[in-house]
């Protein structure tokens, strides 16, 4: 039986209005309309880190004496939870190459000990900020070598109007890392853990 002209103007304003809802959610996704999706954009804030007022360095222990390192590039991201105050994200990504302990010779042997030209980088990332006590104790995953391993250690935060401090140490055993031990001159043995100091600033 053919529609009467009523049933047909029924159904094609029915199918106009289901079709302009639609094009109206879609418009209010694009534009992020939703409140909570535009809170979310927005809680993040990135920290622009001071390079000048910033460090990275390692320490090292041999049988007999002891050396530091320099990392003087590195690409740090940090963001800041606008809500309350918090690192919600902090990223490390690094060159070795970038990594200067004062003495070339030793350098040389540095990229050749742990394999540079297939692992000439290395990276941390920061999985959650944990309070023991009255101290703040970073957990994060660290890769080093092509391996990746969890670190826990603690850490200071600080913040003064829009500006942040992040500092602390960490330890890692290099042996971890599937490196192997390094002996020079028979009785000259590089102890395996080493020490990470770091201060980081910015403002956000």
């Amino acid at each position: 039986m053919e529609p009467s002209i009523t049933q047909k103007v029924w159904r094609f304003n029915l199918s106009r209005t289901a079709a302009i809802s639609i094009l109206l959610l879609n418009v209010l996704v694009i534009v992020g309309m939703s409140p909570g999706a535009r809170a979310a954009e927005t809680s993040a804030l990135l920290v622009g880190i001071d390079a000048d007022a910033s460090r990275i360095e390692i320490a090292v222990r041999l049988s007999m004496g002891s050396f530091r390192g320099v990392l003087e590039k590195y690409d740090a991201r940090i963001q800041i939870a606008a809500g309350d105050k918090s690192i919600s994200t902090a990223e490390l990504d690094f060159d070795f190459a970038d990594l200067k302990t004062g003495n070339k010779r030793r350098d040389k042997d540095m990229f050749k000990w742990m394999d540079y030209e297939n692992h000439p980088t290395g990276s941390f990332r920061l999985e959650g900020l944990v309070a023991q006590g009255e101290q703040l104790e970073a957990r994060g995953t660290v890769t080093i070598h092509g391996v990746s391993k969890p670190i826990v250690f603690p850490v200071t935060i600080s913040f003064e109007g829009e500006h942040v401090t992040a500092e602390g140490s960490a330890k890692l055993n290099f042996l971890d890392f599937d490196l192997k031990p390094i002996r020079k001159m028979l009785f000259i043995t590089v102890k395996p853990e080493v020490i990470i100091d770091f201060h980081l600033e910015g403002r956000y």
